[in-house]
């Protein structure tokens, strides 16, 4: 991509401004994109659930990468239920529905891969190095991905200046 500076290219701090970019494509499912994004910008993968991955630890931070529904992720707030006081059976009943609960919504995004587009979040990335995004976006091209005929392919934001 051919970059054009923006209007200040520093913040008040005399930092180097950000742009934060989400990208979102079919044609392949998270696992193999959140491998892909550590193969090109190191860090370490960590499986939130089946079909939401993140890689942390890269030189800008942590890139998030998911099916885009949230029908394909577990439910945080049942995730968080806590339930020390109730009896022994109202808890053990308790984790049959997490256990279902998660096991469904694996099942529901395993469905919909394919059909619902994968997206990448990326860190906040310093506007003077987005150029080194184009090999994330040919890799993905190579590897298959292509336009959701329903989402622009790119989303670009920077923070406002105060």
């Amino acid at each position: 991509m051919t970059l054009q500076a923006p209007p200040k290219r520093v913040n008040k701090d005399g930092q180097t401004r950000c742009v934060g970019v989400e990208i979102e494509f079919a044609g392949l499912p998270p696992r193999e994109t959140a491998e892909l994004v550590r193969t090109l910008f190191g860090g370490e993968l960590n499986v939130v659930s089946p079909h939401r991955l993140q890689v942390e630890g890269t030189r800008w931070g942590e890139f998030g990468i998911e099916l885009d529904t949230q029908y394909a992720h577990p439910d945080k707030a049942l995730l968080e239920e806590h339930h020390e006081s109730d009896s022994e059976w109202a808890r053990q009943q308790h984790q049959r529905r997490v256990e279902f609960h998660q096991k469904t919504r694996e099942l529901i995004g395993d469905m919909v891969t394919g059909l619902v587009p994968t997206e990448i979040v990326c860190p906040p990335i310093p506007w003077d190095e987005l150029e080194t995004l184009d090999t994330l976006f040919e890799t993905l091209r190579e590897k298959g991905a292509k336009r959701h005929r329903c989402q622009p392919a790119l989303w670009f934001w920077t923070t406002p200046e105060p």
